[in-house]
């Protein structure tokens, strides 16, 4: 239908075509109006109708229902006959519960059942539901009676007297239908009211013709001003537009349209106008535009000749341009290596445009420059190719930086080949040290960069950590060696005071002699002195190796407190060294992926110098309690200094005892007394100087224990050549005969336990973990 419409209108003038189409536009317009019209006239009809029907049965209901309440049934008959004859052709029935008519406007209906009246389902429902229930119907209804159209009014008939104003009353307040029907019949019957509506459609049909009249009429004016108004204000300035346009058509664009009104066909001349201006502009484009590129650019004919060639292109070429105009693209911009991938021919057989394609072209002194290239057709509007153009962008600055890059990624590539093997060789060391062989060192690649920086600083800390390491151990050697002899000594000194013993137990037995034989008194009295003066003589020996032991472990102190600022050196130096890992680990970090074996290397020395603490300290730990060990020892050195002086004391009087003894018989009694009350000293003091050997003897097997620990976790260390020592071995001292009597004996000493004479001290408590070397582990994880 819209084709056929269009076709219709294509074959006729704009003029007839706009008048056609106001014409039935305003038709359709007129139609639909007369339409709404028609329905708003029915409607407004049917309402007055309505409107009406109610009223004549609310007039008629009030004017027969109060004689009905008095059973005045003329009254009633009386009433409808004269309402029947005001209004023509108007009908009133009056029915029982059976639908039978007992009253009427017309006598002739009275006895005649309402059904025969009435014919719509819709009506005989709503009567129905008035008679059974009382229920007043919601609306009127449209009935065809004896082939006229009425208009029908229900309402039921309640058993109820009226009150005034014609209103309903309640059966209690004034009498009502019971005189007749009785109270339990509320529905007496219906009232039905049929309006005529012949004459209402009539009068309707009437007023929509004339109103058909008159709109015809005015569609007719309206069809002939419009046409004069679009005639005059579209029409003729149209075809002066049109005029205009052929001429441009025909290539002439200095043409211009005069139209200064504001509507369409107005905007529509001004934007001619700026179309031709646009038109002209961009010719002046097209033509300057070929001039203003300052890149390599030229353009070509169908069969690639060039027609145009720009001067940067001329100066990439080192030619003029009546050198090139004329010629083959490809023989002029393409090098024999290119000249079966040039881009104009590609974009001539494609008709796409070629982007970013690599070429060379001759350039001066036939040097070829490498270029990239875009090309692309030249067409009309129509399709027809016209040509193509290429514009061209020098890379040789490019190329060379491709060329520097490339030699840059192989300089760098050797660098990190050389970095990892270098990584390589570091870790081998470190993981050497970390075995405890400190004799390795890496050897610097003499570049002086921050890798040889490292090298040497690891090769310096490993020179550092052996020199300490060999002072530690040439410093624990003396410590052991001391030990060692100290316990030598100590069994020497359990000889004779074994000796020293049986000498005293013969001189108690000499005394009971004496006691027993006095005959021989003087004899045994000059053996006596003997003995005395060999105890005095063998008392100043052991005072002498007392003194001896002493300075020894004086000396020990001394080199014990020499170790203890060692390893406080040692744990300044660990220190450091967690310091220096901290800084490679940065280093690493700076370098990035380059990098990561710095951070290898840093992990390991870190490693290295944890391991080294940890056995500082254990070493620092050992060496204070040798000083603990050697202090007590020093002690009881004291302690068994005093008793040889006693011992030399003792014997010293012993020996004056028996000179005296010598001197008369006389003083025998009183000399035996004290010589006996001498030797029991004497037993005493060499009872206790055994108890003190024995704990010495005790506690220098466990300083002898603590010094081969110490030696153990020294000996880790792998040091070279320098570590080339060991300490003196102690030789196993015999038994003798002395020590077995001595064992023999079946009574205990007299005196104390040489540790119960002597000040202890509480062992040195292990010292927490350093909070320095925990904010190092957490600084280290976090970074």
């Amino acid at each position: 239908m819209h084709q056929i419409i269009q076709s219709f209108f294509k074959k006729d003038t704009l003029r007839r075509n706009m008048l056609l189409a106001t014409l039935l536009v305003v038709a359709i317009f007129m139609l639909i109006n007369l339409l709404f019209m028609w329905h708003s006239q029915n409607k407004l009809a049917n309402n007055l109708a309505q409107d009406f029907s109610e009223n004549i049965f609310n007039k008629t209901y009030s004017g027969f229902i109060y004689p009905m309440s008095l059973g005045d049934t003329d009254a009633v008959v009386r009433e409808l006959e004269q309402t029947g004859k005001k209004m023509k052709g108007l009908r009133i029935y009056i029915s029982d519960l059976e639908q039978i008519v007992r009253f009427s406007s017309d006598a002739k209906w009275r006895g005649v059942k309402l059904t025969e009246h009435l014919s719509h389902k819709s009506t005989l429902k709503a009567l129905e539901d008035a008679l059974s229930r009382g229920k007043v119907p919601s609306r009127q209804f449209n009935e065809e009676i004896d082939d006229k159209d009425y208009l029908v009014t229900i309402k039921p008939l309640q058993n109820k007297a009226p009150g005034k104003g014609g209103e309903s009353m309640n059966s209690e307040d004034t009498e009502s239908c019971f005189h007749c029907h009785g109270e339990k019949r509320k529905i007496l019957g219906a009232m039905l009211v049929a309006l005529p509506m012949e004459k209402v459609k009539s009068e309707v049909r009437k007023t929509g013709a004339w109103t058909l009249v008159i709109s015809l009429v005015a569609l007719g004016f309206i069809v002939l001003v419009f046409y004069m108004v679009f005639s005059t204000m579209v029409t003729q300035r149209l075809g002066a537009l049109q005029e205009k346009t052929a001429l441009v058509a025909e290539g002439d664009v200095n043409v211009t349209v005069t139209d200064d009104s504001i509507d369409s066909i107005g905007r529509l001349a001004r934007d001619f106008n700026k179309m031709i201006t646009s038109i002209r502009d961009r010719m002046e484009y097209a033509d300057s535009l070929k001039l203003g590129i300052s890149d390599p650019f030229f353009m070509v004919d169908p069969t690639r000749r060039v027609t145009f060639v720009n001067q940067g292109a001329l100066t990439l070429l080192g030619k003029r341009a009546e050198d090139v105009i004329g010629k083959y693209s490809h023989d002029v911009f393409l090098t024999e290596e290119y000249r079966d991938q040039c881009p104009i021919k590609r974009a001539l057989e494609t008709r796409e445009p070629i982007v970013g394609q690599r070429t060379a072209l001759p350039g001066r002194k036939n040097r070829p420059v490498p270029v990239i290239c875009s090309a692309a057709i030249l067409k009309d509007s129509s399709g027809t190719v016209l040509g193509a153009f290429e514009i061209m962008r020098d890379l040789s600055v490019e190329v060379e930086a491709e060329r520097r890059l490339r030699d840059s990624y192989a300089r760098e590539e050797e660098d990190k080949r050389n970095l990892e093997q270098k990584v390589v060789e570091l870790s081998q060391v470190l993981e050497k040290v970390s075995q405890g062989d400190l004799t390795l060192r890496a050897l610097p690649g003499g570049t002086n960069d921050a890798l040889d920086i490292l090298t040497h600083r690891i090769n310096e800390t490993l020179e550092g950590m052996q020199a300490l390491l060999l002072q530690v151990k040439h410093a624990i050697l003396p410590v052991t060696n001391g030990v060692l002899r100290i316990s030598r000594e100590n069994e020497s000194l359990a000889q004779r005071t074994e000796q020293q013993a049986a000498a005293m137990e013969e001189i108690s037995a000499t005394l009971e002699e004496l006691v027993s034989t006095t005959s021989e008194n003087l004899a045994n009295t000059r053996h006596s002195d003997a003995q005395a003066k060999e105890a005095v003589k063998v008392a100043h020996e052991g005072g002498e190796q007392v003194v001896k032991t002493a300075q020894s472990m004086a000396q020990m102190e001394s080199a014990s407190h020499k170790v203890v600022e060692m390893m406080d050196l040692i744990n300044e130096i660990t220190f450091q060294t967690k310091l220096l890992s901290i800084n490679a680990a940065v280093e690493a970090a700076h370098a990035g992926e380059q990098g990561r074996g710095f951070a290898v290397v840093a992990n390991e020395v870190r490693s290295l110098a944890n391991r080294s603490a940890a056995a500082a300290k254990d070493i620092q730990s050992l060496v204070r309690e040798i000083v603990d060990k050697v202090s007590s020892g020093r002690q009881w050195v004291g302690e068994l200094e005093q008793r040889f002086s006693r011992i030399v004391t003792q014997s010293t009087q012993v020996s004056e005892a028996l000179g005296e003894v010598s001197m008369g018989s006389e003083e025998i009694s009183r000399g035996i007394e004290q010589i006996n009350q001498g030797t029991q000293e004497v037993c005493e003091v060499n009872e206790k100087n055994a108890s003190f050997v024995d704990e010495l003897a005790q506690e220098t097997n466990k300083l002898k224990e603590k010094a081969r620990q110490l030696q153990e976790i020294t000996s880790v260390f792998i040091l070279g050549a320098k570590d080339s020592f060991e300490p003196e071995r102690a030789a196993k001292a015999p038994d003798s005969e002395a020590s077995v009597k001595r064992d023999r004996r079946k009574t205990k000493p007299v005196n104390r336990a040489l540790r119960e004479d002597l000040v202890h001290k509480s062992a040195m408590e292990d010292l927490p973990d350093d909070v320095l070397d925990k904010e190092f582990e957490e600084g280290f994880e976090e970074f």
